[in-house]
Formats: structure tokens, sequence, C-alpha cells
């Protein structure tokens, strides 16, 4: 069955919240509580191949590390006070080796998608502390290490890894703590003094990463929102906000095989403004345009079920569509919105009623029917009720 979020990319109230979103702008990288869930949803949908990617790609390197220490160590060289420390560094590249691989199984395996923000910042503190034990060990032993090694590591916590920036900071804080705090816990010294110089480097670097993601992610934002409001304009009505011609055609064939399938009925009403032409030539188009507005109005505000739509076909002409509606339901609906546009008591001397009216067809689609055959029935029966003195339904199964 077709979700409901196929059938409703975006109704007319989060367009309007797209839109204002974006005259308001978002330079704190934060939108309204249901455009942020949203947004965090499209986020997620393609993260799952890179997080995966991302994996392996770092237990790979971690693996590349492990492979360096066993090239650059001579275990058997070691000194009786070196021994405890090289063990202390298999330790380290060991606890980084595991939590690696089980990250990389989970990604691979689609287990850790549902939480994959608190796995990530799982990754990167396991990672953060395995190689910053690490390098401490090699400056015990009294070798040299590149620490600066460390700067590329608060650096690509900035990546695209499935976080916001807003979740990336407090991350990247933590991180660098950790370094400071490991380094202060396990060096004294010359190693200390080398090792605290060198990390004064990070938090400029983690502020130019920091810089780029929030560009990064402002784009995202933005594109975000000009996709659902151009996505929105594609197939809607400019005028009335009604669906269009376009996207009546597709959820016609769409809900017309999905009721063939679930044996449930589809019931289609075309509706037309009686005299529309008269109430033009009377008060001009300006004001032609406001009563279709208000026509309009009256059909959306009995189109509120999920799959239910109204649209504008052109001009004057429009449609209702009403997914599981009986033949008694689908008629109590457009009676329902003829007595609405009546109350509303639009003059139109023009019209034999003295007041703005419509006039609707409608008919269920029957079984093994295609949807034209459903839509030319229901513009018979709107022929009807227009010959029958309009401001009426024709309605036949």
């Amino acid at each position: 069955m077709l979700s409901q979020d196929t059938l409703h990319p975006i109704t007319e109230a989060q367009r309007t919240a797209y839109a204002r979103q974006l005259r308001a702008g978002f330079s704190a990288l934060r939108f309204e509580p249901t455009l942020e869930a949203g947004f965090l949803k499209e986020l997620d949908r393609d993260l799952e191949p890179r997080l995966t990617a991302l994996a392996l790609l770092l237990l790979l390197i971690w693996i590349g590390f492990c492979a360096t220490d066993l090239v650059r160590v001579d275990a058997a060289a070691l000194s009786p006070q070196q021994h405890p420390l090289w063990l202390e560094l298999l330790l380290s590249r060991a606890l980084v080796l595991g939590v690696l691989m089980a990250l990389a199984v989970m990604a691979w395996t689609h287990t850790q998608t549902r939480h994959h923000r608190a796995w990530t910042w799982v990754g990167a503190l396991v990672i953060t502390l395995g190689a910053t034990w690490g390098t401490s060990c090699y400056l015990r032993m009294g070798g040299s290490y590149m620490i600066e090694a460390l700067i590329l590591l608060v650096a690509g916590l900035f990546l695209p890894i499935g976080l916001t920036l807003r979740q990336t900071v407090p991350l990247a804080l933590i991180c660098l703590l950790t370094i400071v705090g490991t380094g202060l816990l396990l060096l004294d010294g010359v190693a200390l003094k080398a090792y605290l110089t060198s990390c004064a480097l990070m938090p400029p670097a983690a502020a130019m990463a920091a810089f780029g993601a929030y560009h990064r992610e402002y784009a995202q934002r933005q594109q975000f929102l000009l996709r659902a409001e151009l996505g929105w304009q594609a197939n809607h009505d400019a005028l009335t906000s009604l669906s269009n011609r376009r996207l009546f055609d597709e959820r016609l064939d769409i809900l017309a095989r999905q009721s063939r399938r679930d044996g449930k009925a589809l019931a289609l009403l075309l509706v037309d403004v009686d005299h529309f032409k008269l109430y033009n030539d009377q008060y001009g188009h300006p004001a032609g345009d406001e009563a279709l507005r208000a026509v309009a109005e009256v059909l959306q505000s009995v189109a509120t079920r999920p799959l239910d739509l109204a649209a504008r076909l052109g001009g004057e002409e429009m449609a209702l569509l009403f997914y599981g509606a009986d033949a008694d339901a689908a008629q109590q609906l457009g009676h329902e919105a003829l007595e609405r546009l009546r109350r509303m008591a639009l003059p139109h001397p023009s019209s034999n009623k003295g007041f703005l009216s419509m006039s609707l067809g409608g008919s269920l689609l029957r079984t093994e029917e295609d949807p034209e055959a459903l839509y030319r029935r229901a513009d018979r029966l709107l022929y009807e009720a227009k010959k029958g003195g309009r401001d009426r339904l024709a309605f036949a199964p």
C-alpha cells in the first residue's frame, strides 16, 4: 500500500511553513519543530550507506595504524621499563579495533540505523580516547609520534557523519577535553609540554572545520526548504492552492489501482461554478479570483482525510476525490460542500439563484473500470446537474 507521505508530500500548512522559514532565515541552523523533524528525516535518508562506508574506512585506517606499530617498534629491543608501555599501546589499539569492528558489523547489517547518532558519538569518543592513549604510550616510551595527527581527528568530526553542527560542537568539545585530559593524566615533563603545545592548535583547527560545516549545513537546509517549496508549486494551483490537474491525474490513477487492489471505494465529484463567466463580467476578474478562492476553500474543507484530494482542473472546473467513501458518504460530503457555499451567500445577481453556487456530478469507480471511464461518467452527471437547475449534486454509483 502506498504511504500517506507518498500521496500527500506537502500540505498547504507545511508549504506556508516552508515559505515562512525561508523568509525568516535560519542563521542559527534551527527550524521550527515540525520542519526540523522533516529535515532530520531527510538527512538520515541516504545516511546508511555513508555510515557503512565510513565505518569500514575507519576500520581499515586503524588496522593500518596497528600494522605501523608493529613495524616501528622492535618489541625485542625494548627495555623492561618499556614493555608495560608496549602492552598498554597494544591494549589501546585493540580496544579501538574491537569497537570499530562492532560498528562496522552493525552498519553493514543495519542494526544501528535507529540510533546512529548515539553510535556516532560512541565511535568518535572511543577513537579519540584510543588515539590519545596510544600517542601517550609512544611519548612515555621516549619515542616520537605525530601528535598533530590528533588535530586531523578533531577536524574530522565536522565531516558529514550524520550529525548536525549543533550536535557536533559538543562532541568536539568533549573530544578536545579528552585529548587534553589524557595528556595531563599520563604525561609529564618535556613530553607533556610538547603535547600541550600541539593541543593548542586543535581549537583553531576545529573552528575552521566548524566554519566549513556551518556553511555546508546552511546550504543543505536551504535546499531542503527550496525543494519542498518548488515541489509544492509544481503540484498545486497558484490561485486557489488546490492540487493542480497534473497531480489530480496522477492521484486518480494511483488511487484507482489502490482501490482495485484493496477492495475499497473511490468516489469522484466534478465541480463547476455556476454562471462564472457572468460573475466575471459583472464584478471583474479580481472578484472572480476571490470567488474561486472561496469555492476552493469550501472544497478543501470537506476533503480532510489523508487520501482525499481537492483539485482545480482549469478555469472554474474543480474536482474532489474521496478514497474509501461509499456512495452515501460521497453524496453526504458533496451536499455538505454545497451547503457551505450557500452559507457564504456571495451575491451573484446574474444567476437564477441570486448567489454564487456550484454544480457537482459524481460517481464511484466500478470493478475493472479505468479512471477515464469514471471521469467521463462524472462529467455526464455534472452536465445533468447543470441542466437540472444547478446548485445541486447529481450522483450515480
